[in-house]
């Protein structure tokens, strides 16, 4: 690939490629194949590897909420479509509601925030931190 990101057609190879069943949809293993595939940067490798990271940006893509991705839903974040950054941002959120209560308990907030590298595993996260 010759620029950061990877084209639309670069996509549906590395979308198909990971497709191992056909059903339009990739799982999380499927859908690391995929990332693999269009990846260019060590950085983006590396976040592959990390299990916590990677359910996060699966939810981002996930828009549905299906656990698994379609390749519309890959082409809204990395391919030649316009990025919707909030949405991603929302759909992640979502999938870090475990109990799907439409909050984030403290809990699951410390959980994004230590997957993110803001905060360490063992650190408590202030109160001031959710106050305005």
């Amino acid at each position: 690939m010759a620029s950061d990101k990877p084209t639309k057609k670069e996509v549906e190879n590395a979308f198909a490629k990971a497709d191992k069943d056909g059903n339009g949809k990739l799982t999380m293993s499927d859908f690391k194949v995929c990332l693999l595939e269009v990846m260019n940067d060590e950085n983006g490798r590396e976040m592959v590897n990390n299990e916590d990271m990677m359910e996060m940006v699966m939810n981002g893509f996930d828009a549905d909420g299906d656990k698994m991705v379609s390749l519309d839903e890959l082409l809204k974040v990395i391919g030649d479509e316009k990025v919707d950054e909030m949405m991603m941002f929302i759909n992640m959120i979502k999938g870090a509601d475990k109990d799907r209560n439409g909050f984030l308990c403290a809990a699951e907030l410390k959980a994004v925030l230590v997957t993110l590298g803001m905060r360490e595993d063992d650190e408590e996260v202030p109160i001031e931190f959710f106050m305005n």
